[in-house]
């Protein structure tokens, strides 16, 4: 029979994270930059989920200075910019 392992090996990534303007309030950290660790193979859309950014809430993101909508998948040392359109008048 053969051997089944017991153990899981959970691996995690590093990502640089932005917040501006209101979206900042959502950091765990208190700051607008920020460095977290989440599981790998995650998405954009996991990410807000993380961050408790609500979806309704107007926001862009930037993954590596490309825009990216939830299905996005993120990698080891991406930077994410989170923040809120532009508005003009």
């Amino acid at each position: 029979m053969p051997r089944v392992p017991t153990e899981i090996f959970f691996w995690f990534m590093r990502l640089r994270i932005h917040l501006f303007a209101y979206l900042a309030k959502f950091s765990p950290t208190g700051q607008e930059k920020f460095d977290l660790e989440m599981g790998s193979e995650k998405t954009v859309g996991q990410l807000l989920d993380e961050l408790q950014i609500p979806a309704d809430f107007e926001k862009r993101v930037l993954v590596n200075g490309r825009h990216a909508d939830s299905s996005v998948r993120l990698g080891e040392k991406d930077d994410v910019f989170i923040y809120p359109p532009a508005a003009g008048g």
